[in-house]
């Protein structure tokens, strides 16, 4: 690992532990909110979305995310099927483990901005087995 790429993961980490004021985080939902911010907003809409927050909202917004990726469970065995290496992922079935084809995983990157996401409310970002089956 280079010295740049250490730098990078320490500044990532930190931020994770960098105090938000909870009147800060409340008036930056309101504000997500109000700008239409959901689960069914396209890319050019968040990327229109982003433009209208000041910067300071946008390192809050770093934060919180950073938040998420410090605190998901990595050792969650759920979590470990939704990787694929090389077109394949484990199969983890009684009497069938092994290896699978993946199937394409869609992140909703709406989700990343959503104040339930942010504010921890939202499990992962990566669909699961059934809710890919359920929204199928």
């Amino acid at each position: 690992m280079s010295h740049a790429q250490l730098s990078q993961a320490l500044e990532f980490c930190f931020k994770a532990f960098t105090f938000v004021p909870p009147e800060e985080k409340d008036a930056l939902f309101s504000k997500l909110k109000t700008l239409g911010v959901d689960n069914n907003s396209s890319t050019r809409q968040l990327d229109d979305i982003k433009n209208q927050l000041t910067p300071q909202e946008a390192q809050i917004i770093d934060i919180l995310q950073s938040r998420r990726m410090v605190r998901e469970d990595p050792f969650e065995i759920e979590s470990f099927t939704l990787d694929a290496i090389d077109g394949l992922a484990p199969r983890l079935e009684r009497g069938r483990l092994g290896l699978a084809r993946a199937g394409g995983v869609h992140v909703n990157r709406a989700e990343l901005y959503s104040p339930r996401f942010l504010d921890g409310k939202v499990q992962g970002i990566r669909p699961r087995k059934e809710d890919a089956k359920a929204s199928a």
